[in-house]
């Protein structure tokens, strides 16, 4: 369902995942933590995040889904092997939750 996504895999890990996403009031809100790699944290947009009012998706979705929405992600890490990269990103809005 990547499509050219995974064209340079360059590593594969297996590692626990753990996956919670909340439903009801809470929409948007999940947590998603890949071993000691990576880890991502969402919540529901509220008023306070947006901008100016007239805001848009400036991008779909990296895959098809049945249903997605736009969330704020709280906190997104990776710090696993083969990437020569390390990151850290919290508190943006840069976030989909959706089914496939």
């Amino acid at each position: 369902m990547a499509g050219d996504l995974l064209d340079d895999v360059v590593r594969v890990e297996t590692v626990p995942i753990q996956m919670t996403v909340e439903h009801g009031d809470l929409h948007g809100a999940a947590t998603l933590v890949a071993g000691k790699f990576a880890q991502i944290e969402t919540r529901s947009l509220c008023q306070g995040d947006h901008l100016c009012g007239n805001e848009s998706v400036y991008y779909p979705p990296l895959v098809a889904l049945a249903h997605s929405m736009l969330a704020f992600t709280l906190d997104s890490s990776f710090s696993g092997p083969g990437l020569g990269e390390v990151w850290k990103n919290v508190d943006k809005r840069r976030a989909f939750v959706g089914s496939f």
